[in-house]
């Protein structure tokens, strides 16, 4: 009997809490409507803090995920971003939770559709918060020695596809806004090439034809920077495909180059790499950022040392919200 009492006590206590949670959003929700904005942000980064003392996680992202699609509805996108960095933070102190998962990847791909596609600041701000976070748990996977090999892939590659739809959003901004090297540095973490070669197609009609294989080359290096070899393939295979009667003559160097050293990390051939990149190395050093991608690549796919200060798998992204 006392159990039984102790049990519907127990019940009695969290419905009671849940009351007053819906009560605390409906007053947080009138703040916002009345535009008073400041009272409301404050009460819920008051209440959210209170929360995680109390170890009410749960509560507390609940919270600041109301709070921040509320005031992206109201158009307070840069006070949006702020609560979305404190629920970033607060998900990465989580006791038991700590990684991205679908739920979570669906509100920050909420939020960021949200994003008034010319308020360049708070897009860049909003990306940033997220990169590194996804920088983080990947690096803190490939580092947990205690961890199986294939575990660690699986839940990397888990990571990738609960981005995808988020990183397609990005690139399609990217690319409405003209900017089309960073959105090919979006377009390779998603599941399709279609996307790269319509935009790659833009690209190169509205550039000189001679930048035409420089805009190959950076679009090859960035899918195997993240390992993305198939697609890769396919993405070559589509713009720039062999020609087996006339030969490889027929085709600018850097798409020559493009496709060698797609087939050298095909074929898992440090010697084959290495060969690659000498006998192409003086049209690699017209653009600079060509070697540093390929020190990333020679590391991400064939386990080469990667020099100091090169800024990780996710640099060449993150350096460009700079």
């Amino acid at each position: 009997c006392e159990e039984k009492k102790r049990c519907h006590n127990n019940m009695s206590d969290t419905k009671s809490t849940d009351k007053r949670f819906e009560r605390i959003i409906v007053l947080m929700k009138k703040k916002f409507e009345q535009h008073k904005y400041y009272e409301g942000e404050q009460m819920l980064k008051t209440l959210s803090q209170r929360m995680i003392n109390q170890n009410k996680y749960e509560q507390a992202s609940k919270l600041l995920a109301e709070g921040a699609l509320i005031l992206m509805g109201h158009k307070k996108t840069k006070e949006s971003v702020e609560i979305t960095s404190d629920l970033i933070n607060l998900w990465k102190e989580h006791p038991s939770d700590r990684m991205l998962n679908t739920q979570r990847a669906k509100l920050l791909h909420d939020l960021f559709c949200m994003l008034p596609p010319n308020d360049k600041q708070s897009i860049n701000d909003f990306m940033r918060l997220i990169l590194e976070w996804v920088n983080e748990m990947k690096e803190k996977l490939a580092s947990d020695t205690s961890m199986e090999r294939h575990k660690q892939q699986k839940l990397m590659k888990q990571l990738d596809v609960d981005m995808m739809p988020l990183y397609q959003s990005y690139g399609v901004l990217l690319w409405n806004a003209k900017e089309y090297y960073k959105a090919s540095t979006a377009f390779v973490r998603v599941g399709s090439v279609n996307k790269m070669v319509d935009m790659f197609a833009e690209w190169s009609q509205t550039s000189p034809s001679q930048e035409r294989p420089f805009y190959i080359t950076r679009i090859v290096l960035q899918y195997l920077c993240v390992g993305n070899v198939q697609q890769c393939r396919q993405f070559i295979q589509s713009v720039c495909p062999r020609d087996d009667l006339r030969g490889p003559s027929c085709r600018h160097p850097l798409e020559n180059f493009s496709d060698l050293l797609c087939e050298s990390i095909e074929r898992k051939s440090v010697v084959l790499y290495n060969v690659v990149v000498k006998t192409y190395q003086p049209l690699l050093q017209i653009d600079p950022k060509f070697m540093v991608l390929l020190q990333r690549v020679g590391n991400h796919c064939l386990g080469m040392p990667l020099p100091r200060n090169s800024g990780g798998l996710f640099g060449n992204l993150l350096s460009m919200l700079s």
